[in-house]
Order: structure tokens, then sequence, then C-alpha cells
């Protein structure tokens, strides 16, 4: 006699394959929720620190930007749990078809990471200090691969929709693996830039002198803040990559490294904030060895008289905002050519190459 409790007949995917479609989405879910639950202790903690009530108003929304974008990602990523979990059509073509529903975590992970990506570059080129044609450089080429992985994201989300109502086959030559790849790819290359910029630039500051323990920590800081996003995105750019949408198998193994990726760019971007902590208040701003001198020839001072100047480009860190910034001395001796008693005059003007 038939179980009532039972739905009779109807086809059911093997294991073999739900496994295949389901299974690295449920693994990212699970890990997303681990590391939202690191997100949420985190930003707890960074809120009740001096640090928070000491931050710019723009830092501050982005902070919270940030942080609601992830939440929103994990709400989402939440449903979809419950749905694909409770869902009793159990058939291939339904566990490989998606929901609408689905594309909301590729937009909300592109939003988040764009905007800590964008935000951590900006801080990143300040480290080129006056050397405006190498910081424009590098902010261009940082804007082309956020903007490459904007593009690449919308279309995949996209594709989502078109594979939700099977119509994905016009879509071609375009899978969503080949779209999601290039996402991850420029993703795990801003990361790798960002983070390497900074170790190479502050390295290259570095003299012995007492400030040099000072550039290892924030060196240290851009590493460890660039290797969980950089990792993930790496290995789901690998497995897109390699893996072609025809293999049942691993046609969808990218989305257990995309999928936990909004919380791991949320953390990075809270331990880049917090990461200040770790400096004494005595230190928060530190002048750097290996001053530059370049001396001018000119006119200064009142009625005219020559001088000669010497301008002083000193580089400071600023560890309130983890930037790097050029302060100018320019200073005029008394060596007056035309024999008045020229009184040295000394001032500073301090231009910031990047703000918060």
């Amino acid at each position: 006699m038939d179980d009532p409790r039972n739905v009779p007949g109807g086809p059911v995917a093997s294991q073999f394959v739900a496994t295949a479609y389901i299974g690295p989405a449920f693994a990212g879910w699970s890990t997303h929720l681990i590391f939202y639950g690191m997100v949420a202790n985190a930003f707890a903690n960074y809120l009740s620190t001096d640090l928070y009530r000491k931050d710019t108003r723009r830092t501050q929304i982005i902070l919270w930007l940030v942080v609601i974008l992830d939440t929103a990602s994990m709400a989402v990523n939440w449903a979809e749990n419950f749905i694909y979990g409770t869902r009793q059509r159990r058939d291939a073509e339904t566990l490989y078809m998606t929901e609408i529903l689905d594309t909301m975590p590729v937009i909300l992970l592109g939003l988040l990471a764009a905007t800590v990506q964008s935000t951590l570059a900006l801080r990143a080129s300040s480290v080129f200090g006056s050397r405006r044609a190498l910081r424009t450089a590098f902010i261009c080429i940082m804007a082309f691969l956020i903007f490459m992985a904007w593009i690449a994201n919308v279309g995949s989300s996209i594709l989502n929709v078109m594979i939700c109502f099977n119509t994905e086959a016009q879509a071609a030559p375009f899978t969503y693996n080949s779209l999601a790849g290039t996402y991850l790819w420029c993703a795990a290359a801003i990361d790798l830039a960002i983070s390497s910029t900074l170790v190479f630039q502050i390295r290259s500051l570095k003299s012995g002198a007492s400030t040099d323990s000072l550039l290892s920590t924030i060196a240290t800081t851009a590493m460890r803040a660039a290797v969980p996003t950089t990792l993930f995105a790496f290995v789901g750019a690998l497995m897109a990559t390699i893996f072609t949408s025809d293999r049942i198998a691993t046609v969808n193994a990218v989305f257990a490294f995309n999928l936990p990726l909004p919380s791991l760019y949320t953390i990075s971007f809270i331990y880049t904030l917090s990461s200040r902590q770790t400096f004494t208040p005595s230190t928060k701003r530190e002048d750097l060895s290996g001053d530059a001198s370049y001396p001018l020839h000119g006119f200064s001072g009142l009625g005219g008289v020559e001088v000669q100047h010497e301008v002083v480009v000193r580089t400071e860190v600023d560890l309130d905002g983890l930037l790097f910034r050029n302060r100018t001395v320019d200073s005029a001796p008394p060596r007056a050519s035309s024999g008045a008693a020229a009184q040295g005059a000394k001032w500073d003007r301090e231009r910031d190459c990047a703000d918060w």
C-alpha cells in the first residue's frame, strides 16, 4: 500500500546529478553564512572603537553600505537555501533551472566588490605620492578592471534570467561560466594589484630608519586583507575556465567559491579599518626618511629680494586614514643677492594625495 505522505510517480534526478547541480550552491551558501557571522562580530566590535567615531563621514557611509549589501546578499542566500532545500520537484531539469531570485546575489556581489575595490584602490594610489603619471595610470587600470568586472557581472545576471526562461541558447557563445570566469579573473587581478602595489611601493620607502617596522606592518596588513578574496576569486575563476558548461559533474562548481565572496570583501574592508588600532596614538603620523630636496632659483619675499629656494618633499604616512601624503617644505634661507638682510621664511603646505 502506498504511503499517503509520499508524492506518487514523477521523475527524480539521480543522486549524482542532484549533487552536481545544487551541491556547490549549498556549499557556497553554508560558507557564506559562516563568514557572515564573522562579519557581524567584526562590525560590532569596530563600531565600539574610537576609530569608528573618528572616521570621516564618507568612510562611515562606505562601511555601512558594504555591510548592508552583505546583509542583503546573506538574506537572499538564506532564502535560496530554504527554497532549494525544501522544494519537492527534484527532476534534473528543475534542479538545473534557476529562479529570478538567483540574479540578486550576483548583482549584490558586483556592487559590494566594486565599492570595496574602488575605495582600497584609491587608498593604494596614494603611495605614488607626487608621481602623478604613475598614480593616474594605476587608477585608470583599476577603473578599467572594475568596469570590466561589472560588465561581466551584469552579463551573468542577464544570463541567469535567460536560464530561468530556458532561453540561454540565444546568448551563445556566452555561457554563465565564461561570464562568471571573466568577473572572477578581474576580481582576483584587482585584489592582487592593490595589495602588490602597496607592498612594493612601501618596500621602496624603507631605508633602515625607525619607521621601517611601521611600514612592514602596513604592508602585512595589505597582504592579509587581500589573501582571502584573491584566493577564492582565483580558484573560482580557474574552475569556471577549466570546467565547461556541458559537463554535468562540474557545471556549477564555481558557486562554491563566488557565493561567499560578499562576506570576504566585507571582512577584508573591516580588517583594513580595524588594523589602525594596532598603532599607538603617538605614532599616528610618521615621517619617512629619505626626503627629496629640489633646489630652485627665483624671487621670493618682499621687495623682490632674490633668494635660493630649497623645496623638500617629505613622504608621511597618516595612520588615521592609512594614507601616504606628500608634505612639501619650501624654505628660503637668508642668502640675498641685493645685500639686504633677508630673513629666512619657511612655511609648510600639505597636499593630500588621497582621502577616505
